[in-house]
């Protein structure tokens, strides 16, 4: 059971980032500031998706799960050939480096944030008798 949920988070993390990369470029305009969606959006994802894992499953791993399948799936948007020559998620920019920064920063404060607050689990004791 524990397994299949693993699987099934790093799966749903696949999916989230899928999706933040095609808001990559997508720009939000403050004079000055330009912001990238994708990016804000795999900020807050990865985190709060990362810490909503770890608690349900209570399970300082689970945390880590979404993020790994969100950086898979945006590994494979970047360099995997695509019909056409068409470019998802470019390789340069500001934005795409934003995007890829601040995804792997959410990651990084899902596992701080629940390290912090969920328990290790025991180790299973090796009882031997003598």
């Amino acid at each position: 059971m524990y397994r299949w949920a693993m699987l099934s988070i790093g799966v749903v993390g696949a999916v989230v980032g899928l999706f933040t990369s095609l808001q990559a470029t997508r720009l939000i305009l403050f004079g000055p500031v330009h912001l990238s969606v994708g990016a804000i959006a795999a900020l807050i994802v990865n985190a709060g998706f990362g810490v909503l894992a770890g608690w349900a499953l209570q399970s300082r791993d689970a945390a880590f799960v979404p993020g790994v399948g969100w950086f898979v799936a945006v590994l494979a948007v970047l360099f995997l050939p695509h019909p056409g020559g068409d470019i998802v998620l470019p390789g340069s920019g500001a934005d795409a480096i934003a995007f890829l920064l601040l995804g792997i920063i959410g990651v990084i404060v899902a596992v701080v944030l629940t390290a912090r607050f969920v328990p290790p689990r025991a180790l299973p004791s090796s009882k031997t008798d003598r």
